[in-house]
């Protein structure tokens, strides 16, 4: 039978170790469902206002654009994974979790906050919609590195979608956290790698 160590005087009763670890377990479990509600509610009211904002105009442009892109044979044979899973897990923990969120939130509040002088102002709509604009244009600026891959041209459109879609992915992860902005990120990523098959499928039969 399960027993209890000697309370201290003053304090309750003292968990054992099946207790200590059937709490550990449930906390675990919590935060686990926490991170997939968090992941799931970025990928449906993110995903909303990105189909909005960004993909009907920018998948139509894409597709106008599909017999001009510059596809290499080792573009076209990049693997699904790193597309859709891999790519933006990175680019999400290093825009929005480094840049975003450390860099431009909690660095400067840690700073503030040592120099004894009201740090407040960094959590007001003014400040996030600053560091969500900054991020976003970092973030799509990267992307003129596709310019060797996909054309200039193309990469030009790519830029002002990444800059759209930058904003919207910031604001998720202002609000459900970086897991949010992760989720909204695949999902993104996913359909554009529908177009990107279209595009290898008319260019490299063998693609398909």
């Amino acid at each position: 039978m399960a027993t209890l160590v000697e309370p201290v005087s003053g304090q309750g009763p003292i968990p054992n170790q099946t207790q200590l670890e059937n709490s550990l377990w449930k906390k675990t479990m919590s935060k686990i469902g926490m991170v997939c509600g968090n992941a799931i509610e970025g990928i449906v009211y993110g995903g909303t206002f990105s189909l909005i904002a960004t993909r009907i105009v920018s998948e139509i442009t894409n597709l106008k654009r599909i017999e001009g892109m510059a596809l290499t044979e080792e573009l076209c044979k990049t693997p699904i994974s790193l597309t859709v899973f891999a790519g933006p897990l990175v680019e999400e923990l290093f825009f929005r979790g480094l840049i975003q969120n450390i860099l431009l939130k909690h660095i400067p509040k840690a700073i503030l906050k040592k120099m004894q002088i009201d740090e407040s102002w960094i959590d007001t709509k003014a400040a996030q919609l600053a560091r969500i604009i900054l991020t976003s244009t970092v973030f799509a600026t990267g992307h003129l590195t596709n310019r060797s891959d996909f054309g200039e041209e193309y990469a030009n459109s790519q830029v002002i979608q990444a800059f759209v879609s930058g904003i919207i992915m910031g604001i998720v992860a202002e609000t459900f956290d970086l897991e949010g902005s992760i989720g909204l990120h695949m999902a993104r990523n996913a359909l554009a790698a529908i177009t990107l098959k279209i595009a290898c499928e008319q260019q490299y039969p063998w693609n398909a």
